[in-house]
């Protein structure tokens, strides 16, 4: 794109959307969900598979390598203690409010096989951990349907009218909401599928900050994965310094920047990671 128009003429970045009122301002909740010991060993695996394949060629068309990449982010993204941590914040009672509430899921089953080395990878049931997050917020007295590319279009229509009506509390999704579809009055966001794509990343952020009349502070409940205590690796290094690079992007501009900042710093001390010297 640049090739053709030139240039970057100017930049205008979250924070000023937020200093010029133009988003809503946030709160930022920072929800640490540990991996198995059986996930961390899988990550560690795959990470050095990684540096093996890579070692003897980076290309696009590796696809033993791809495939190595895409088993391992979907470690993170279904890391099995996620629903354990959502059910722990819906029983806690802390929000009052459960109307236009949106629930951003990962693809496939959380967990993994017991008997297997490879990540579950559920290619014709995307829909299975949506299911299982879905059931999870049913059982805490939520009312909410899902909303996927397999709805049809009306169905996804009606679903929508519900929500902005109140008739359901929230939605429950993978990637249909990241671009699209306008809901400026959702005021509350669980993502529980991280994505490290900045696309998807400010589309999914622009979602909960878009303002709305009477919509004076959102609140974004991230799930923050980090590896288990027991288990230490570059590698596990690695994801927890990724981890809270893409979470202090969120924790800087936060109203609640104090609070989520210990969290962060909490974190980090226990992989004697210092969140002040990452690189953001």
């Amino acid at each position: 794109i640049t090739g053709y128009y030139g240039d970057v003429v100017a930049e205008y970045g979250l924070q000023d959307a937020l200093l010029d009122e133009v988003l809503t301002p946030y709160n930022y909740y920072l929800n640490v969900v540990y991996l198995t010991e059986r996930e961390t060993e899988l990550y560690i695996r795959l990470s050095k598979t990684i540096g093996r394949l890579i070692a003897i060629s980076s290309s696009k068309d590796n696809n033993a390598l791809n495939n190595a990449i895409r088993k391992r982010n979907k470690i993170i993204s279904n890391a099995e203690g996620k629903l354990r941590v959502l059910d722990g914040i819906l029983k806690s009672n802390l929000i009052n409010e459960k109307s236009n509430t949106l629930f951003y899921v990962g693809e496939g089953r959380a967990g993994i096989d017991d008997d297997e080395d490879d990540f579950r990878d559920n290619t014709e049931d995307e829909s299975s951990q949506l299911d299982e997050v879905a059931k999870v917020i049913k059982k805490n007295g939520w009312k909410v349907s899902a909303f996927t590319a397999k709805e049809s279009k009306a169905d996804r229509k009606k679903i929508m009218n519900s929500f902005v009506d109140g008739s359901i509390d929230g939605l429950v999704s993978m990637r249909v909401l990241d671009e699209g579809i306008d809901i400026p009055k959702c005021q509350r966001a669980f993502i529980l599928a991280s994505s490290r794509n900045k696309r998807q990343f400010i589309q999914r952020r622009g979602r909960i900050l878009r303002r709305f009349k009477g919509k004076k502070l959102a609140h974004i409940y991230d799930f923050f994965v980090v590896p288990s205590l027991s288990l230490r690796d570059k590698s596990c290094i690695s994801l927890v310094e990724n981890e809270l690079r893409r979470a202090m992007d969120f924790v800087f501009l936060s109203n609640n920047r104090n609070d989520c900042m210990a969290d962060a710093k909490e974190v980090a001390g226990k992989f004697q990671i210092d969140v002040m010297e990452l690189k953001l």
